[in-house]
């Protein structure tokens, strides 16, 4: 499972919602100074394994980048990513792609 835990410092809730239709999960200073780090957890995900974070605007079109390998453990592990985040409204999103066994 990977998560956000923050984004420029801000922290995510605990059941983000992830969607233009209710209030933000996390709101960013408006003076916000680009690109944000991106703050992310793993659990059951291989140690080195490079999560892919989205930002998704409203009206825009998605960026992906990729964070830093995850270091931890197998059971505990972190990563960052650098992002840009646009004026207005986005969405925030990761994902972790690897073989299992």
């Amino acid at each position: 499972m990977v998560s956000i835990v923050s984004v420029d410092g801000g922290a995510a809730p605990p059941a983000p919602q992830g969607s233009f239709d209710v209030p933000p999960d996390i709101t960013l200073s408006p003076a916000v100074t680009n690109p944000v780090t991106v703050t992310l957890q793993a659990s059951n995900v291989p140690v080195d394994t490079v999560i892919a974070v989205t930002v998704t605007p409203e009206g825009g079109s998605p960026t992906t980048v990729n964070s830093t390998p995850l270091s931890g453990t197998l059971a505990s592990s972190t990563a960052t990513a650098s992002v840009t985040v646009p004026p207005g409204n986005s969405i925030v999103s990761a994902a972790a792609t690897f073989a299992t066994q």
